[in-house]
């Protein structure tokens, strides 16, 4: 019967008529826990580098090189990406980082590569003041060998002549 205008109060159910013991629960909770074990095992893998993987780049000395800060969703509008370079080592350690460019260009490019370009650079896409991505790059600088520069400087002096 009704108590109030507005609501009623309803008798609360009956306790169960015996009470359920501790390994009842533990069963159905391990139960449970096997279940979704096998439904996501069934579910498809994925594979490749997710952040905060470290993608590899080999890059002659003196040439072009660049990395681009691409995402596999939609980023919103108001981006500010901060690309950081930790000269000559592979880390993700945040401290070993020096910020090279702010801005919203998401191409960090290098126009003549030389070993002091070698080590990680960090790619982080921020939204207002929240960090949304962190990628990044080790980029090795190959060196063109002595022999290599000596038979493309004998190309063009005959090329002059």
């Amino acid at each position: 019967m009704c108590c109030a205008k507005y609501f009623c109060l309803l008798p609360s159910p009956p306790p169960p008529s015996f009470p359920l013991s501790d390994t009842v629960y533990e069963k159905r909770l391990q139960t449970a826990a096997d279940n979704f074990i096998a439904a996501a095992s069934k579910l498809p893998r994925v594979s490749g580098c997710f952040p905060p993987c470290v993608k590899e780049i080999k890059v002659m000395e003196h040439s072009r090189s660049g990395m681009r800060c691409d995402v596999p969703f939609h980023l919103p509008n108001d981006i500010e990406v901060i690309w950081r370079f930790a000269e000559e080592v592979k880390t993700q350690q945040v401290d070993q980082f020096k910020e090279v460019t702010t801005g919203v260009d998401r191409l960090y490019s290098i126009p003549s590569t030389s070993l002091q370009h070698q080590g990680t650079y960090q790619c982080e896409i921020y939204s207002g003041q929240r960090s949304i991505i962190r990628i990044y790059y080790y980029l090795t600088a190959l060196c063109i060998g002595h022999q290599y520069q000596s038979k493309m400087l004998n190309k063009q002096m005959e090329m002059k002549i």
